[in-house]
């Protein structure tokens, strides 16, 4: 069984066999300025074959969201199972094309469904997620796993070994502030460069370095990592290099929770000897939107002299 098929495996555990799912679903909606504001709703859906499918209706906010951008995002309350999607109107209920569906979602859903659907409405309709990308977690704390899925080429994604085939824009701050100086500079480039990570369908990854030994002193150098697609123009094209050519161990953590766990990280690794005894930091910023939440996950790196 590959690692796709596992991480697959597990979706299908959790969210299949005939299970009436709650999930949270992410839409956008563009205003006349221009500016988007995201909307989300937890809805019931039944899951088979990489979509999960949802009873709605076609005048409803969420529908006329999908139709303008078809692009959403979505997590699986309580089953650890998030990821981005499209969504497609699959039309009226009763139409002779949904037929087979209809009898699956009328069964799943028997609780509810007469109650909650005029089928006589030609506006009652399906809707179908069809997953893009979705992260499957297993484990907690030092146990965790992650399945990074990649729907569209049935592929485990491993980002950082995608990443050390690629090249990075850089920038080094310096001085006591320096990790402030940069995380904060994220933001200012992102607006100069009109990138919206809530609309962007290019990934950006963005990741901070620095030598946790020399933090809180003048000593101090942080440099700012962003990979982005060629397809994005930017402004002024900052220098490149070259970035990940090593192994790395690695460990999730929440943004407010960075500063204890980086050093945590380091100690732990030093007491097993299972790096070079680096003390560089890498953090990658898994961001959704275009700010740090104190809820925003942090993948921290480490070099390692062993293959993790």
């Amino acid at each position: 069984m590959t690692e796709f098929e596992k991480g697959l495996e597990i979706i299908t555990k959790r969210c299949g066999n005939d299970r009436d799912n709650i999930i949270s679903l992410a839409t956008i909606h563009s205003e006349k300025n221009g500016k988007s504001i995201p909307a989300v709703r937890d809805v019931d859906a039944y899951y088979e074959n990489g979509s999960f499918y949802i009873v709605t209706y076609a005048k409803s906010n969420k529908m006329l969201e999908i139709k303008e951008n078809p692009n959403v995002a979505f997590s699986v309350n309580s089953r650890n199972i998030s990821g981005k999607a499209v969504g497609t109107n699959l039309g009226w209920v009763l139409d002779p094309k949904n037929a087979e569906l209809r009898t699956k979602l009328r069964r799943v859903f028997s609780k509810w469904y007469d109650e909650a659907n005029n089928e006589a409405d030609i506006n009652f309709c399906y809707l179908e997620i069809k997953i893009t990308y979705a992260v499957a977690v297993t484990g907690h704390g030092p146990t965790t796993k992650k399945y990074h899925l990649d729907f569209l080429e049935k592929k485990i994604i491993d980002e950082v070994k995608e990443l050390k085939k690629r090249e990075a824009y850089y920038f080094k701050f310096n001085g006591l502030d320096a990790i402030e100086q940069g995380r904060t500079f994220i933001f200012k480039f992102l607006k100069e460069n009109r990138i919206d990570l809530e609309k962007s369908l290019e990934p950006v990854y963005i990741f901070g370095s620095y030598d946790i030994l020399k933090k809180d002193t003048e000593e101090l150098e942080y440099t700012l990592y962003l990979v982005i697609s060629d397809k994005v123009k930017l402004v002024d094209e900052p220098l490149k290099t070259h970035v990940f050519g090593a192994n790395y161990v690695r460990r999730f953590c929440l943004y407010k929770d960075i500063l204890e766990e980086s050093l945590s990280f380091y100690n732990d690794l030093k007491k097993e000897k299972s790096h070079n005894q680096d003390s560089i930091i890498t953090e990658q910023y898994l961001l959704s939107k275009n700010n740090f939440t104190k809820s925003t996950q942090v993948l921290l790196l480490l070099e390692s002299s062993k293959i993790i």
